[in-house]
């Protein structure tokens, strides 16, 4: 396990500010300090609870191209095992502008390779 870039805890072993992990081990290591709750990962779960109850679920932001596209994206991985470049690939084909940016288009393939 290695400390993902940025890592400080705001109150001790309740809540932290990162970087983005960007590998296996980075995970790891914030597993190991009792960290649960990352954005993408809070994020998928509180789709599959709502999905499990036959609710539906409407991710947003400013303008709802970058960062949505980004979740949308993650999500794909995740329930049909897309690669991160054809999770993005599908997105900006059902939603035309989304992903904005390099490192929108780099979180999406690092969550998805850490999926496997």
């Amino acid at each position: 396990a290695s400390e993902p870039p940025n890592f400080s805890w705001v109150v001790e072993g309740r809540l932290a500010g990162l970087a983005m992990p960007r590998e296996p081990g980075h995970y790891r290591y914030l597993r190991e300090r009792g960290v649960r709750h990352l954005q993408i990962l809070s994020f998928l779960q509180i789709v599959e609870e709502a999905n499990g109850r036959g609710e539906a679920v409407a991710v947003h932001c400013m303008l709802g191209h970058g960062r949505t596209g980004t979740l949308l994206a993650c999500y794909l991985c995740k329930e049909r095992h897309l690669a991160g470049s054809d999770a993005i690939q599908e997105i900006r084909r059902l939603r035309p502008g989304s992903i904005e940016t390099a490192e929108q288009e780099q979180a999406v393939i690092r969550f998805c390779q850490c999926l496997r």
